[in-house]
C-alpha cells in the first residue's frame, strides 16, 4: 500500500509539472549547475525540447551580466550545504531572483525565478516569463 501511495503522489506531482505554463527546472548543485530535468514549459516558451538543455550548465543560457547576480545565490546554498555536513540544522532558504534566459532563436526573455535547495545536491528554478 505504501508503494502504491507513493506511486500516486509521484504521478500527482509529475502531472502538475507537466501541465503548468511555468518554467520548472531541476539542476545540479555544483559548480557548473547542469540541468537534469526541465517541463514541457520549456518548450513551449523558449523552444527547447529536453534533450538541448539536459547535461548542460544553466550558465550557457542565462546572460553573462546575469550570471553575477547568481553567484551569491550559489554561495549563500553552498553555506547551507556546509551547515548540513557538520549536522548544523540549515533554516530552509528560498530566494527570488530576475534574469535573462536566452530561448532556442537566441531572444533573451526576462525571467523571475524562485530558487530552492532540494536534498543535498539539486536546485530546483520555479520560473516565470
Amino acid at each position: 500500500m505504501k508503494n502504491q501511495s507513493a506511486r500516486k503522489n509521484n504521478e500527482f506531482y509529475r502531472l502538475i509539472a507537466e501541465n503548468t505554463s511555468d518554467l520548472i527546472a531541476l539542476t545540479t548543485f555544483d559548480r557548473q549547475v547542469k540541468y537534469i530535468y526541465i517541463n514541457k514549459a520549456y518548450a513551449q516558451i523558449l523552444g527547447y525540447k529536453p534533450d538541448d538543455l539536459i547535461g548542460q550548465s544553466a550558465f550557457e543560457f542565462i546572460h553573462k551580466d546575469d550570471i553575477k547576480k547568481l553567484t551569491p545565490l550559489l554561495a549563500k546554498y553552498l553555506a547551507l550545504k556546509v551547515k548540513k555536513f557538520f549536522k548544523i540544522e540549515p533554516r530552509n532558504s528560498v530566494e527570488r531572483i530576475n534574469f535573462r534566459i536566452k530561448d532556442r532563436t537566441g531572444a533573451w526573455h526576462y525571467v523571475e525565478s524562485t530558487v530552492n535547495v532540494m536534498g543535498e545536491d539539486k536546485l530546483i528554478f520555479i520560473s516565470k516569463d
